[in-house]
């Protein structure tokens, strides 16, 4: 009785197409990529912090739980319970909502794609510290803060939590608390530091503390000058040694490395006209006509064949605000890759992730019927 109470107020305050109670959609929204739990009783999809607010203070009132869910992109189980409970579609709660190039911070909606951000800032020269997961196509920032994720611009900037100012939370009463400077009347969110750090609070707690409406990051200029690099190793050992050295100097933007059985899957994943289309992305990612021949014709010799005789690969995105540093940096990389056994390989890897971060979610079974974790 109180179940159908609820559903009945949360429809009433959200509309019927934003309360959804169907099975088979419930079995969907009880599963990420990796795991699967009891099916919520309710999905629901707020389309403003208000709405937000009002129904998390209707459900928690019942003593049901509450489950934030971004992009879906989690394989940590990072929304799924076996408790009863009510889950929070972000879907709807998208916006970009300021973009302040003077005081050099971004606003926007817990449930707004990687994706979406990267093009609103891609042509203004800056960005946020990390700007990304791989699965930023699908993955929302929201998602990002909650799980504390790590990729892109992390390998000088860390992860997702030290790029964050200030949020905006909702609490389980239904209660909204602003962190950081937007806390103070009048203020605006530029600085994370107001009183003690609750922003840190709600960093990396999968939504249990409390469900982000808003997240407000700081930009930085872009760095302009990329460098690309990669090696093959024979063992991880060295792989691993190299990378924690790279990432000791903060020498890349990007470092990362493939086992042999996920770079062998990721070479199958992608077709030929995928491989014409990043082509034509990474040409367009360099400044000059002579750049863009050089590097349309290094990816084409390149090919796929050399990722065949590779063990472990060491992949690395050199980014400078100079030409000189940025060579300074490449060449300490490929010291210390020597240094630990490294043999350098074609860069196409790095070249294309960075011309294409967003690529499409790849399948989740392979053509022999065998899973494939992560997307």
């Amino acid at each position: 009785m109180i179940t159908e109470t609820l559903i009945a107020s949360l429809t009433q305050k959200l509309g019927q197409e934003h309360v959804i109670t169907d099975e088979n959609e419930l079995t969907y929204y009880s599963q990420d990529v990796f795991s699967e739990a009891n099916k919520p009783l309710a999905v629901i999809r707020p389309g403003n912090k208000k709405e937000l607010a009002e129904s998390i203070g209707m459900v928690t009132e019942h003593d049901i739980a509450i489950l934030p869910r971004g992009g879906g992109m989690s394989y940590t189980s990072g929304y799924l319970s076996n408790r009863q409970s009510v889950m929070v579609d972000m879907c709807r709660m998208t916006d970009i909502i300021e973009i302040n190039l003077e005081d050099m911070y971004v606003t926007v909606e817990a449930g707004c794609r990687w994706v979406d951000l990267y093009e609103a800032l891609k042509d203004k020269n800056v960005k946020t510290p990390m700007w990304g997961t791989l699965s930023g196509l699908k993955a929302s920032i929201g998602g990002g803060a909650s799980q504390n994720s790590v990729f892109f611009g992390s390998g000088q900037n860390g992860a997702m939590s030290d790029s964050i100012i200030g949020m905006e939370v909702v609490t389980s009463n239904g209660k909204i608390v602003t962190t950081g400077s937007g806390a103070i009347e009048n203020g605006t969110p530029f600085f994370r530091h107001f009183g003690p750090d609750l922003t840190g609070l709600f960093t990396g707690d999968t939504g249990a503390l409390g469900v982000k409406a808003t997240l407000t990051l700081k930009l930085v200029p872009d760095r302009p000058e990329k460098r690309f690099v990669s090696f093959n190793f024979d063992d991880h050992s060295g792989m691993l040694k190299a990378i924690a050295d790279v990432a000791r100097e903060n020498l890349a933007s990007e470092c990362f490395g493939f086992d042999p059985f996920l770079q062998q899957q990721r070479m199958k994943r992608e077709s030929l006209a995928k491989d014409i289309k990043t082509l034509g992305k990474v040409i367009g990612s360099e400044k000059g006509f002579t750049s863009k021949l050089k590097s349309a014709a290094e990816v084409v010799i390149a090919g796929r064949d050399y990722m065949k005789e590779t063990s472990f690969s060491f992949h690395a995105v050199v980014s400078e605000m100079t030409d000189v540093q940025a060579d300074k940096h490449l060449n300490r990389i490929r010291e210390i890759a020597n240094l630990h056994g490294g043999i350098e390989v074609a860069n196409s890897i790095p070249k294309i992730i960075h011309a294409h971060p967003f690529v499409p979610l790849n399948n989740m079974i392979g053509p022999e019927g065998e899973r494939w974790v992560p997307v």
